[in-house]
Order: C-alpha cells, then sequence, then structure tokens
C-alpha cells in the first residue's frame, strides 16, 4: 500500500525522547498508511539502538537512516530524498504527535482524494511543566482550500510545525536547506513558498512542540552560542529573496519578506544579547550594512517593524550601549518576578 505521509524526524541524542514520539505515531490504524524516517544524525546516545528495536518491530513503517552528524538542515534534506509517502512532515526528536489528529487527519486526505501542494493544521506548544497551549493559525477556516492569493492575504506568519507539504513538490523542485546550522525551519517554510499554490488548512492539532529544554537551540544561552549559524541562515534568505523577487507574485511577496526580516530581528536581538563592546556594535552595524546591500526594501521595512533597529539608525547607533542596557535590565527584572 502506498503511503500517505512521511513523517521524517530529526534524530540527535533523543534516547530520552524517542519512545513518546514514536509511541504516538505507531497508532494501529497509521501502520500500513504512514512512513517514518528516523534520521539518526549521528548520534552519541543510544537513540540508533533504540531506533532499530522499532525498525524490527515495524518493518513496514519504521526506517532508521544512520549518518554523519551534519544539524538539523541535513535530516530534513535526507528525509526528503528518501520520502515515499505523497505527503511529508518534518518533525523533531524530542516533539511527539497528537495521535487522535493524525488519525482524522489521515482520514481527511483519503476522503478528500486531491493532491495538494501543502496542508496547514494546527498545533499545540507543550511545556516542561506540562501545561500546554494551542498555537492556530487564525481567519483560516476548517476544511477549506486555498490558493496561495487568498492564503497570504489572510495568513502573516505559518510557523515549521504547521507544514505539511507534497513531496514530490519538494522533490521536484530540489528543496535544500542549509547544513551543519541550526535555525534552518525559517528556510524550510520559505523556500518551497515558490511552488505552493493549492492549500487545504484543517484544524487538527498534529505536532506537540516541546518547550522549556536548556538543550534546545532557542535557549538565549545556545543563540549566543550558535550565532553564526543564525547568520548563516540570515545571509541564505537574503541571498535566496535577491534571486526570486522579482518572480514573485505580491502575495508571496510580503509573505516571504515578512518571514526573512523576522529572522534578521532575531539574529539582531542575538547581538544585543551579549555584553556591549565595539567589536559587537561594528557586528551590528556590518550586518545591518548587509540587510542594505541584499535589498534596501527589506532594510527599509525593517526600519519601520522594529523599533530597536529604528532607534540604532537614527542615532547612528550611538544609543547601541544604552539598548543593551536596557534589554539587560529587562531582562534581569523578569528572571527576578519568576522566582
Amino acid at each position: 500500500m502506498n503511503k500517505i505521509i512521511t513523517f521524517s524526524i530529526a534524530a540527535y541524542n533523543i534516547e530520552k525522547y524517542i519512545d513518546k514520539l514514536m509511541e504516538s505515531l505507531l497508532e494501529k490504524d497509521l501502520l500500513n498508511v504512514i512512513e517514518i524516517l528516523i534520521v539518526n544524525d549521528g548520534s552519541t546516545d543510544k537513540t540508533a539502538s533504540i531506533a532499530e528495536i522499532y525498525q524490527k518491530r515495524y518493518p513496514n513503517t519504521v526506517k532508521l537512516i544512520n549518518k554523519k552528524n551534519g544539524g538539523h538542515g541535513s535530516t530534513i534534506n535526507t528525509g526528503i530524498s528518501l520520502a515515499t509517502g505523497k505527503y511529508f512532515k518534518a518533525i523533531d526528536g524530542d516533539d511527539w504527535v497528537n495521535t487522535e489528529d493524525v488519525v482524522r487527519l489521515i482520514k481527511k486526505i483519503k476522503d478528500i482524494n486531491i493532491d495538494l501542494d501543502m496542508i496547514l493544521t494546527n498545533y499545540y506548544i507543550c511545556f516542561e511543566s506540562r501545561s500546554r497551549k494551542e498555537e492556530n493559525l487564525e481567519n483560516l477556516i476548517h476544511n477549506k482550500r486555498y490558493n496561495a492569493k487568498d492564503l497570504f492575504n489572510l495568513v502573516k506568519y505559518i510557523g515549521y510545525h504547521n507544514i505539511i507539504y507534497k513531496t514530490d513538490l519538494l522533490k521536484k523542485n530540489n528543496i535544500k536547506l542549509d547544513e551543519n546550522c541550526f535555525y534552518v525551519d525559517t528556510e524550510y517554510v520559505i523556500y518551497p513558498m515558490l511552488y505552493v499554490n493549492n492549500i487545504l488548512f484543517l484544524e487538527y492539532k498534529i505536532t506537540c512542540y516541546r518547550m522549556g529544554l536548556e538543550e534546545q537551540s532557542v535557549n538565549p544561552k545556545n543563540r549566543m552560542k550558535n550565532i553564526k549559524h543564525s547568520y548563516i541562515v540570515s545571509k541564505s534568505l537574503l541571498d535566496f529573496y535577491k534571486k526570486v523577487q522579482k518572480n514573485l507574485s505580491n502575495e508571496k511577496k510580503r509573505y516571504i519578506k515578512t518571514r526573512i526580516y523576522g529572522m534578521l530581528n532575531w539574529h539582531i536581538s542575538a547581538i544585543l544579547m551579549f555584553k556591549a563592546s565595539e567589536e559587537k556594535k561594528s557586528e551590528l552595524i556590518n550586518f545591518d550594512r548587509l540587510i542594505k546591500y541584499y535589498s534596501e526594501e527589506i532594510f527599509l521595512e525593517m526600519g519601520k517593524s522594529f523599533r530597536i533597529v529604528r532607534l540604532m539608525r537614527y542615532s547612528k547607533y550611538r544609543l547601541y550601549y544604552f539598548i543593551v542596557w536596557y534589554k539587560q535590565i529587562k531582562n534581569n527584572i523578569k528572571k527576578f518576578l519568576k522566582k
């Protein structure tokens, strides 16, 4: 039987989490219709040996792919190249799925029997405290199909966990993410959008996105540690936009620009986490110049959208030291109030 969805799992040192994820996917009604690729990214713990057990137990559903460490992007690239399901869902190894809604999703895809470029769903953010909150795409109607123009007029932000792509769309258009690099989820939600036009929204909550782990790349300490990675992704996105901007519809252009300058601002905020210094100030100025070099359009819109960027440019970066001091005081107050 042809598989309806490939779940491509980014697996790096997830021995503590893999059982929860696999148990949420290996429901009897799903075994014949989903493919699970466990892309082991050079793990040094028991991830591979645990995955082997699942592969032996469910040989028609689970495949273990062992590879050298290449980062999150490389696991997705590998998953795309090996996927046989009609649709492709990337999922991080420390997350899990809402089994009941995955069953509903599969049934819905079977019932409609229509080729779609992308399926959008909602998801949960699940904290280590065991609390959770819903992340819902606003303005969209359940079980409604959209074209790209209508979708991007309604939705400003589509996240990594919202997306299921048609596998052939990814393969035929040679979608590749940066490797040996964190923060490539922004590339994943932008690059394929060039080719997306037939979209279905389902209000199901598919992914349970785990938050609050110290080792996560979005942790402030890790953002500082991996700041070169957010620079690499930012530069890749700017280069991408420079190449494709003339061929974009107004709606896709607006969406892609918004996502790109959101990532650029995220990198700027990471620079501002460091202790103020002339070195970091120069890094900030040079990054801002890089933005202007690649796209004066994005450069100007960032100044309109982000107050800190606007203040620094207006003051010719004389406010840099004050802004760093202010942000650090503000963060210290937040930490104190949480105690």
